[in-house]
């Protein structure tokens, strides 16, 4: 599936362009680098409020901090596989609960995060990113990146009132009710409930399964169609991914069709494009190491690598 000299080239491209908390995380997970590395490196991106930015996230730039930088923190993070949330993740989870915002009391749900705040006109990010307004998400939109928070909420739920645990547990079981299949923005909804499942009780954990399973119950829905700028690499993780349990063959073609596009740099390049052409050179190659980091430890966990 993966040539030797491939892979060489995508860990060339690593080891030469990508940022520095990639090449980090890439060491950690393929040359028994240090963890304690990755965490060194994270600091840069943690402000004084527990939260992150400093584009993190390459498509938002601005260095205050934002829910959706901090999630992508906590995936760095989760990488690694702590045995106990260190001084780090307990701001982080103190940032984020200080950014959980209530539902009018005619919605169904009690709570949700904003991805992102207001930032100034010229603050640099993707155009998607570029809001005037901040208004609660649909029922149907409220996943991302509400789930993903809350299964965070629920890994370290020593740090978590009980009550409000079992309001956002509640809020779950309302949503899977409310939307018995994801219809809207599957893939990055999905992204937020695979980030969840770890760390949901067993019976939360069935009755996502029983969505999942009504939200992907054709293969045709996988194809790079309809992907579009989302790769594959972001929607598994491992053997025991649901997608791959689910369509394996279909999957290990996906992944395949990853590694043929590789960039004659060895790159994992992204498929979408915004801002000045210099701007961009900067945003792609970060993205790049980040996408390219991500497919070649998908490869590792899901055992296609010789």
């Amino acid at each position: 599936m993966f040539s030797k000299s491939k892979f060489k080239e995508a860990e060339n491209f690593i080891h030469s362009q990508a940022r520095p908390i990639d090449q980090a995380l890439y060491n950690y997970e393929f040359n028994d680098g240090s963890s304690q590395k990755v965490l060194d490196l994270l600091k840069d991106y943690q402000n004084m409020d527990g939260g992150f930015g400093h584009a993190l996230e390459p498509d938002f730039r601005p260095s205050k901090s934002s829910v959706l930088a901090t999630t992508v923190a906590m995936q760095y993070i989760n990488e690694l596989k702590l045995s106990k949330p260190n001084v780090m993740v307990e701001h982080a989870i103190s940032y984020l609960l200080k950014k959980i915002n209530r539902f009018p009391e005619t919605i169904p749900i009690r709570y949700f995060w904003y991805p992102t705040p207001l930032v100034p006109d010229k603050a640099i990010q993707a155009p998607w990113w570029n809001i005037k307004e901040l208004s609660p998400p649909t029922i149907n939109k409220w996943p991302n990146p509400t789930v993903e928070v809350i299964g965070y909420l629920l890994q370290y739920s020593e740090l978590i009132p009980n009550s409000i645990l079992l309001e956002l547990t509640e809020d779950l079981q309302r949503y899977l009710k409310l939307v018995p299949s994801i219809t809207e923005s599957i893939f990055y909804n999905f992204m937020c409930f695979k980030r969840l499942l770890p760390h949901a009780p067993l019976k939360l954990q069935k009755q996502i399964f029983n969505m999942l399973e009504k939200s992907f119950n054709s293969p045709e829905l996988l194809n790079t169609a309809n992907l579009k700028e989302i790769k594959i690499q972001r929607l598994v993780t491992e053997k025991n991914s649901f997608l791959y349990q689910k369509y394996p063959e279909i999957i290990k073609n996906l992944l395949q069709d990853e590694i043929d596009r590789l960039d004659p740099d060895g790159g994992s390049h992204p498929n979408w494009k915004w801002g000045d052409s210099e701007l961009w050179k900067s945003v792609e190659k970060e993205w790049t190491g980040k996408l390219t980091y991500e497919l070649l430890v998908v490869l590792k966990y899901c055992d296609l690598l010789s």
